[in-house]
């Protein structure tokens, strides 16, 4: 425990580089590796004099020396077993979940050394209170490793929880663990006693019968949590597996497989649990039992077992499983440090960037700069607009086929006319400065019901978003509720369709002869007459750049949200066909995201397109881009110097961090990836649909399209226009 709390309050110390924290870190990781490594072979030593053909020490002078040093055996080799797993988890951890693994591998090893410890010192002939301070030791560490085991448990349901956004019994489980630490409290000083032969068991007492009282009391609340624990993860498990089933024989290959892989990483953690827990029950019952904590019933004499003897199987055995469970002998532990490194070197960016950011000279500039960084939204607002489409507005709006260029034309620039012309996400919050969490990065041509997709997804911790895309054909209202649940509904967004004002730019021209994707309509134009600002628009900064125009702004307006919240991260919405890695402004911001430092999160459909796509981006070069307006791949190009360089920076921001971050996943993330699919699998049948058609990658079916020239459709655009 020692070994992981010390790096939290270096990582907090103030005035520190983030790179000094992260070497103290290290540094003191590998400091208690080699503390757990050197006490254990302290032990190793010890227990070789005392059993090999040395003999060193009190080894033949009576039976009970002879007792002891068994005693001592056991867990001594239990401590040498354990000291090795503990010491790796210490150093090379890089998750939160390895290191909560960690943190019982050092408390299983520290009550396996304390008890071994205590052993010798009795042994030869110590017995005051360096032998009771050993035992304390040895009862805490085991009381702490089996704490820990139950907390991990329970943490796991919590992500289950937070997945699958239905009870699992966690607040009786929470209550439950609550009420067993306060036992395990109230139960060590008699065990205590009693192991360092200061209570007399035989007879009638206060503390003979505390320790058989709270010995009952604790084994009958170790069997609660397990019992309540079990069930839990048996409801998650069966729904996985109906799910995996029917999905399976639908999806591609790539999903197919994905679906396994979280799959086995909760038929993993349930067998694990369901294995050890039992026997962890039955040994801890034989061992009171062969110590005779159970007054009145005598100390059972099998001479055949050992107490201690069952005690460091138990323990030596449940961190072996607690490994095995890890992934770590499946490379969980490399994964984990390379995800470390790649958070350090971009918490070292962010850092950078937070610490150089200085406001725009031109005044005029930086407020315009701040005022579009305080256009977001929520989730609430964007799901009552989805709704609104094909009902309200838009009225022929098709979710299969219709682009976010055909919403903007048709539905964005149309509302946001009127009463006065301004950004939609201005109207959208009732004229309410709002800060955005994230940015979504989006091409237009990309489906709308997918950029709306990809929003909740990101929301609700999906791993892709073509599911949600599923969901808002068939129950739109369910993703209401998942958002009410997880508390995600009033997050809010920035997205440049919605929070730049297409009023000052694009509303009155139709660039490239665009028409509507299902009518090929052309797009009407706005007849709001505002005045546009182009790049060169005056008024104009020093170097020519227009002040009023907001579509020049996009960077500076990342860096001032990355600057001013740390928590600001970026939502990289790829689409089906993977264009947005050919659009200019979209790999503007990714690579200026990345520069920043920002958490970037990458969503695609499903893993099928991205194993389809991905070779694609192997050829990918800056000077390739295109734009909607030619002057803007003029001014990225511009800014610019290296583009050889660049493209190299954009292939290792592609393949190393933003794909790796999507395929590579640790334990946790498989078990989340898991409790997705039990939530779909609960949406599947109140549906009363097969996974094959909830889980589908595939885009929404083509609506019936209604006339354009229908009554309410025109009088729309006659009023808005």
């Amino acid at each position: 425990m020692f070994a992981t709390m010390l790096p939290i309050g270096l990582w907090r110390a103030r005035g520190c580089s983030l790179r000094a924290r992260s070497r103290a870190k290290q540094i003191w990781g590998f400091i208690a590796a080699a503390l757990i490594l050197l006490c254990s072979l302290s032990s190793f030593g010890f227990l070789i004099l005392l059993l090999g053909p040395w003999r060193v020490g009190p080894w033949d002078k009576t039976e009970t020396h002879q007792w002891l040093v068994e005693k001592a055996a056991w867990r001594g080799f239990s401590s040498i077993l354990i000291a090795p797993m503990a010491a790796v988890f210490v150093y090379k951890s890089g998750t939160k979940y390895l290191r909560e693994v960690a943190r019982y591998l050092v408390c299983a090893w520290l009550g396996e050394l304390g008890n071994c410890g205590q052993f010798l010192l009795r042994l030869y002939g110590w017995d005051d209170v360096f032998v009771m301070l050993l035992t304390v030791l040895g009862n805490v560490g085991v009381a702490s490793s089996i704490c820990l085991v139950f907390r991990l448990q329970i943490e796991l349901i919590l992500g289950f929880r937070r997945s699958i956004l239905i009870p699992l019994g966690e607040q009786r489980l929470l209550q439950t663990l609550k009420i067993l630490g306060l036992v395990f409290a109230m139960y060590l000083p008699f065990a205590a006693l009693a192991s360092s032969g200061h209570l007399s068991l035989g007879q009638a007492s206060f503390p003979t019968l505390g320790l058989s009282f709270f010995t009952l009391l604790l084994i009958m609340m170790e069997v609660l949590q397990i019992s309540l624990g079990m069930r839990s993860l048996s409801k998650v498990l069966h729904l996985a597996t109906h799910a995996l089933k029917e999905a399976s024989e639908a999806t591609e290959a790539a999903e197919a497989a994905r679906l396994k892989e979280g799959h086995r990483a909760i038929r993993l953690q349930y067998m694990r649990l369901a294995g050890t827990w039992p026997c962890t029950i039955l040994v801890q019952v034989l061992f009171v039992m062969l110590k005779g904590w159970l007054w009145p019933i005598p100390a059972a004499g099998l001479h055949f077992v050992e107490e201690n003897m069952l005690m460091a199987i138990l323990q030596a055995t449940m961190c072996l499983l607690a490994v095995w469970g890890s992934d770590g002998l499946q490379g969980a532990l490399a994964n984990s440090d390379v995800k470390y490194r790649a958070e350090l070197d971009r918490l070292e960016r962010r850092e950078a960037s937070v610490q150089s950011y200085k406001a725009d000279g031109d005044e005029g500039w930086q407020e315009k700069v701040e005022e579009m960084g305080l256009r977001g939204f929520t989730l609430a607002a964007l799901l009552d607009f989805y709704r609104g489409l094909g009902v309200d507005y838009m009225l022929h709006f098709d979710p299969a086929l219709h682009t976010t260029t055909d919403v903007v034309r048709e539905a964005i620039i149309p509302l946001s006319a009127r009463p006065q012309q301004q950004a939609l996400a201005v109207q959208m919050m009732q004229g309410i400065p709002t800060r955005p969490s994230k940015m979504i990065t989006h091409n237009w041509g990309n489906l709308f019901t997918d950029l709306v997709a990809v929003t909740v997804a990101d929301a609700l911790g999906e791993f892709s978003y073509g599911n949600v895309a599923s969901l808002l054909r068939h129950n739109p209202e369910q993703i209401d509720k998942w958002l009410e649940a997880s508390g995600q509904s009033q997050a809010t967004v920035w997205i440049c369709a919605f929070s730049v004002n297409q009023h000052l730019g694009i509303c009155d021209t139709n660039m490239n002869d665009g028409r509507d994707t299902v009518t090929h309509v052309q797009y009407p134009l706005c007849r709001c007459g505002s005045r546009k600002f182009m790049n060169d628009s005056d008024p104009c900064r020093d170097d020519g750049s227009s002040i009023l125009c907001e579509m020049n702004k996009f960077d500076d307006m990342m860096a001032w949200l990355a600057a001013t919240d740390s928590k600001f991260h970026q939502v990289i919405a790829v689409d089906r066909e993977f264009q947005l890695f050919s659009r200019a402004w979209c790999v503007a911001e990714i690579a200026e995201a990345s520069v920043f430092g920002m958490e970037q999160r990458l969503l695609v459909a499903s893993a099928g397109h991205l194993e389809r796509h991905t070779p694609k981006l192997k050829d990918l070069r800056v000077e390739n881009m295109k734009a909607s307006r030619p002057e803007d791949v003029e001014i990225i190009l511009a800014k610019i110097p290296d583009k050889d360089e660049f493209n190299q920076r954009l292939q290792s921001l592609i393949f190393d961090r933003l794909l790796t971050q999507w395929n590579v996943l640790d334990i946790a993330e498989k078990l989340s990836l898991a409790g997705h699919m039990a939530r779909w699998k609960t949406v599947a049948q109140g549906l009363d649909l097969r996974m094959d058609s909830v889980l589908s990658d595939r885009p929404p079916t083509r609506q019936s399209t209604p006339r354009l020239d229908s009554p309410k459709h025109s009088q729309l655009f006659e009023c808005t226009l």
